[in-house]
This record gives C-alpha cells, structure tokens and sequence, in this order.
C-alpha cells in the first residue's frame, strides 16, 4: 500500500491558502505545529514536507527547496509585530521573542540593528511565552507572530501606554521594505528527499491554485475561528501575504541572508538548492541569479 504524503505546515491564517486545497485530500497527511518545530520534524524523517522558517535553511539544513511557492511579505505583514514599551526605539535594551518564531526572531535582530544602529551587544533577547500577556514581562519590547498578534492588535493592544503598557509597534515587513526595499520571504517549501521535489511542486502548485481561488471563503471561516473581521482576513490574505517565490523574493531571501550571515545568524556558503539544476535561482544566496 503506497504511504501517504507527509506534509507539515504552521496552523496560522496566512498558511491557509496553501493548504487548504490538500486537507482531507488521499494520499496526503498534514500535520500542524508552530515554525520553530517543523524543521526538526522534517530532519527526523517525521514529514516528507514542510513548510519551515526560512532563517532554519539558511542555517545549512540538509533540504531542498521546492519551487514557486514561499510565504512572504512585499510591505506590511501585519502578523510579525514588535510591541515597544517605550517610547523610542532607541531606548529597547531588552526584547522578549515569541517562543514559536524562528525566522522573526532573527528579522528582528537585523532590523534593529541596520534600520536603528542597536547591535547584538546592546540588546538582550529573551523568549516570550506565548500564554503570557505583554504586561507580564520586563522587556522593552515583545516581538510576537501569527494569528497571536493579529488577535492582539485588533483587541486594541495598540492604544498608547498606561492603559496597555504599549506605546507603538513596528511592523517588520514594513521595517525591512523600508531599510531594503525588497520583499522578505519569511517561509519556504522544503524536502529532504531531493527526488520528491518534482511532484511535491505539482502537488503544492495545484494546492496554492485552489487555495487563491477561494480566498474569501477561506477568509470567511478563518474569521470566525479567530474571532477577527472577515474583510481584515481577506485583506491580510490578498494584500498583505504574498505566496509567490520570484527573482524579488529571491533577492529578499538573498538580502536576509548577508545580514543574517554577518550577524552570525546564517551558515556559510549556504546555497539555493531546488534538486534540479534546470530550474532557475539555483547557485550560492551570495552570488547573483543564473539563468
């Protein structure tokens, strides 16, 4: 009997449109967990696929990408938020992370070090649970993801400090278009079986196709499962993700990687590995794009 497709994705609105066309569907099991679990899922041999923070492939995980397809941002993400307790930037000396991000924390870091001059040395970073609420910590600001801080910011976590004990956020897409005008990729398909990337790419192409195509209903039921405004979730879904894996995200990814690299966040010598050197992109995240 042939074994179903293992396919791990994060259990957030913006993964919807992915996977929403392979739910229930033969041959395919998915399963869901937070970003900071999946790569080690796929490393155990536990998926066959998965949908993992992009920071872990710069890392030097033994993947292969999977054409096409990322999840990113080309402006204001809405769902990778920074929540300052200060008044200034200038004035954060201790930043709590969102126990479930990867890719975001490390954004983070670079964002507030190339876009606000705060280096690794001046920060403290220290993880956030994502149970506990912003006025539980000490930290100058909280960097929390997902559905979590879309939730929080439309209940009003925004309204200027006392009342909430915050004065302002950054959003982080918009941070990173405005420091490198670029898009910022923020998860990629990978495998770790190089002969699997030819028919998950179908598989997943087809399943982003029907996914686009019925981004209102998707909208419609993921609001009422979040408790948000279903034209919010349709204009995060439409306007806000972007699901595409072109030269700009490419050059995004590339971007992210030098800074990252130079943070010593990133491996060395990590490379754009689709498993088929007819495919475009392929060649080191350093160099330029070969045709």
């Amino acid at each position: 009997m042939k074994k179903s497709l293992r396919v791990g994705a994060v259990p957030y609105l913006n993964t919807k449109p992915l996977t929403a066309g392979i739910e229930g569907g033969r041959g395919v099991e998915l399963r869901l967990a937070v970003p900071s679990q999946l790569p080690g899922l796929l490393e155990r041999g536990e998926l066959d696929v998965a949908l993992i923070p992009s920071i872990e492939y710069l890392r030097g995980r033994p993947f292969f990408v999977v054409p096409d397809t990322s999840i990113a941002s080309r402006g204001a993400v809405e769902s990778v938020l920074l929540f300052l307790r200060v008044p200034r930037v200038r004035d954060i000396k201790r930043v709590a992370l969102d126990e479930s991000s990867l890719t975001s924390a490390a954004l983070v870091r670079v964002i507030l070090q190339e876009r606000y001059g705060l280096g690794l040395s001046s920060v403290e970073y220290v993880p956030w649970p994502r149970n506990q609420d912003l006025n539980d910590t000490q930290a100058d600001a909280v960097l929390v993801i997902g559905d979590n801080a879309m939730k929080m910011a439309s209940r009003g976590t925004l309204q200027r400090a006392p009342t909430t004990g915050v004065y302002s956020t950054l959003d982080l897409g918009a941070e990173w278009k405005a420091l490198t005008g670029l898009p910022f990729v923020y998860a990629l398909w990978v495998t770790s079986k190089k002969g699997l990337v030819d028919s998950t790419r179908r598989l997943l192409n087809e399943a982003k196709r029907k996914g686009l195509a019925a981004l209102p209903e998707i909208a419609r039921r993921e609001a009422k499962r979040l408790g948000l405004e279903p034209g919010f979730c349709l204009r995060y879904l439409s306007e806000n993700i972007c699901y595409e894996l072109g030269e700009a995200e490419v050059a995004g990814l590339r971007q992210f990687y030098r800074y990252a690299l130079s943070m010593g966040l990133a491996s060395e010598g990590v490379n754009l590995d689709f498993g088929n050197k007819t495919h475009i992109r392929e060649g080191t995240l350093q160099g330029t794009d070969s045709t």
